[in-house]
């Protein structure tokens, strides 16, 4: 793939990813409402980015590593407003999950800096399964999806496209940008389905 296209894509990434986050944060800011989020999608995702920041600093991708940072930042600031919420679905939050995740990509980390990223990048490109998985799972389940902000779904299917095409040559990011395509595709078409109802 030309350099010129990557570097496009790994600018697009940059701006959308930092995006992501900002419709739930004003959402939450605004209404209040937590219902058909997923908590503990947003909390691994907040250990995701911490896992993403250290394998792209650690394999030079200073590129993805400046789109990431800002997107982390923001991501773990709403994760951290969703946790103060009163009616968070706190019940979801699977806290053996949470604590193994983040363990994993400690000691992942630490196999890095020693012997090879490769085992955190792993991890790491198939982790859109633990982060979207539950939200799609809770878009599908709850009856209630007014707290959900439908721009931020819309911007990841556009993140993961451009992750995908940013990280050409690094296998983790690619397969985690497809991963990211296809199942916020999923819950974005959840989304439409019932605001058409509505």
């Amino acid at each position: 793939m030309p350099t010129v296209a990557i570097a496009i894509a790994t600018w697009i990434a940059a701006v959308i990813g930092t995006g992501v986050a900002i419709p739930q944060l004003v959402a939450l800011v605004r209404n209040g409402g937590t219902a058909g989020l997923s908590v503990s999608g947003w909390v691994n995702g907040s250990i995701d980015y911490l896992g993403w920041v250290i394998l792209l600093a650690g394999t030079g991708a200073w590129g993805l590593l400046a789109a990431t940072v800002p997107a982390g930042l923001l991501w773990t600031a709403t994760t951290v407003l969703l946790l103060s919420r009163r009616d968070a679905p706190t019940a979801q939050l699977d806290r053996v999950l949470i604590v193994g995740y983040a363990t994993a990509l400690v000691a992942l980390s630490v196999v890095g800096v020693t012997y090879s990223w490769w085992p955190l990048g792993a991890v790491l490109a198939v982790s859109i399964i633990w982060i979207d998985g539950p939200a799609v799972v809770e878009l599908w389940r709850a009856s209630d999806l007014r707290a959900v902000a439908a721009a931020g779904w819309v911007l990841a299917v556009i993140e993961g496209a451009a992750y995908a095409i940013a990280g050409w040559g690094r296998i983790p990011a690619v397969v985690y940008g497809l991963g990211a395509v296809g199942i916020t595709a999923v819950g974005l078409s959840r989304l439409v389905y019932v605001r058409r109802r509505a």
